[in-house]
């Protein structure tokens, strides 16, 4: 007898529940999404004839059983302008096809500011259009990326 009235109260919840909407962002990951990791963003920095430059280490992994095709990795960094509190980044992608267990390691070579000073760096792993994976240093160039512009 109890369980009949716990499965009617159940029952009278979810009918007077709000319908969820259906969202492409707020879907759960698929399982090619959910097994990709990005491992490690190091960095080097350099600085030559007073130029600063960044370069970035990159190491993703695919711990799945699964292939997953047209991985695409976006890095760059995240300069000051010289003259005003302004921040803009600057960056590139590459697309990667993983095989089961594979780790890549992507070196995006030296990373230059045409003028300012470098705050930071990041990286983010898309599927398709869905950023699956993000890493900023410091969090709080992420704003930045929204406007990714190409390599000087």
């Amino acid at each position: 007898m109890k369980l009949i009235h716990a499965i009617a109260a159940a029952a009278f919840l979810l009918s007077i529940a709000p319908p969820r909407a259906a969202s492409a962002d707020n879907r759960p990951p698929t399982p090619a999404e959910a097994q990709l990791q990005l491992v490690e963003v190091k960095q080097t920095n350099r600085k030559k004839d007073g130029r600063e430059s960044r370069e970035l280490a990159i190491t993703i992994r695919n711990n799945g059983p699964q292939p997953v095709a047209c991985v695409t990795l976006r890095w760059g960094i995240v300069r000051t302008h010289s003259s005003s509190p302004h921040t803009v980044a600057y960056g590139a992608e590459k697309t990667v096809d993983f095989k089961p267990l594979q780790t890549e390691v992507v070196h995006t070579g030296a990373l230059s500011a045409p003028a300012g000073r470098i705050i930071g760096h990041g990286a983010q792993i898309l599927v398709g259009a869905k950023v699956v994976v993000e890493q900023f240093f410091p969090d709080s160039v992420k704003p930045a990326f929204e406007k990714l512009k190409p390599l000087p």
